[in-house]
């Protein structure tokens, strides 16, 4: 399953592969201490998407009041509701709470 539409009350079905997402964003999203100088540029850093996963190479911004995190390398079945915490090294850097997510292999629905 990829997604459900309540209000319209449909379930959108596809390939497992359908799952992988390329980018995620969130509105609600906080910094440990300062925000980064340069938050509205692309920079580098890691994302952990799950409380005991693996921390996945990214790029991050803020723009249009939302932390974008886009992927190195797309990642399996991340749904918005998740927390996405935002590294460089050792140091958290900020979280967000995901609104949103950007399939590595098909046009958003």
């Amino acid at each position: 399953m990829l997604s459900i539409r309540p209000k319209e009350n449909v379930v959108v079905v596809g390939p497992d592969e359908a799952l992988l997402i390329s980018e995620l964003a969130g509105s609600k999203y906080s910094w440990c201490g300062e925000a980064p100088s340069n938050a509205t540029d692309w920079f580098d850093a890691e994302v952990q998407v799950r409380a005991h996963g693996l921390s996945h190479p990214c790029r991050v911004r803020v723009a249009d009041n939302q932390m974008i995190i886009s992927l190195a390398e797309p990642i399996r079945g991340v749904s918005p509701g998740q927390t996405a915490v935002v590294y460089v090294g050792s140091r958290v850097l900020g979280q967000t709470t995901i609104d949103k997510t950007v399939s590595a292999v098909m046009e958003p629905v």
